[in-house]
């Protein structure tokens, strides 16, 4: 049995952007409230058009990313009475020990996956979660797809994929 969860530290910066884009938007809001206001002085469609352009694509935005945020917020790995889960809360994947094909420790490299999160890797086109760089496990199934998932003892998780 193997059991790893955690909040990966990218999570907290998608918690910043969303805190920005909200706080961005208090003004633009304000400032479409105060031109429309009837009392004052009237603005253009152009203007009003603008505005509504500008806080229906920052929401959009904000929106996404929340959803981003909280799709990846946790990072698991699950290895216990033959079925293996790893991935994040709403993106994850789900096998059992006998449709794997090999299991090895290798490396998660920048130069593959170009970032962290859920990636496919450039050159090898394998299906990463990729947390952090450095020692990870490779999972290779028998349909074909190959895994490479960030662990924090590589060993010991194959260790208990194997057994």
């Amino acid at each position: 049995m193997y059991r790893e969860r955690y909040t990966p530290w990218f999570t907290w910066l998608l918690v910043f952007v969303v805190l920005g884009a909200v706080v961005g938007m208090v003004p633009m809001i304000s400032g479409f409230l105060t031109a429309t206001n009837h009392a004052a002085a009237d603005i253009s469609g152009d203007e009003r058009a603008g505005y509504i352009i500008g806080i229906s694509v920052t929401g959009f935005v904000t929106v996404f990313v929340g959803f981003l945020t909280v799709a990846f917020s946790r990072y698991f790995i699950e290895v216990d009475r033959g079925t293996i889960r790893f991935g994040y809360l709403w993106w994850n994947v789900s096998t059992t020990v006998e449709q794997v094909e090999s299991v090895e420790v290798d490396e998660a490299k920048f130069r593959e996956f170009l970032g962290m999160g859920w990636r496919i890797g450039i050159t090898t086109k394998r299906i990463g979660y990729v947390v952090s760089f450095g020692k990870a496990v490779e999972i290779k199934i028998r349909n074909g797809k190959t895994y490479l998932i960030s662990c924090r003892d590589p060993e010991a998780c194959v260790k208990a994929i194997e057994s």
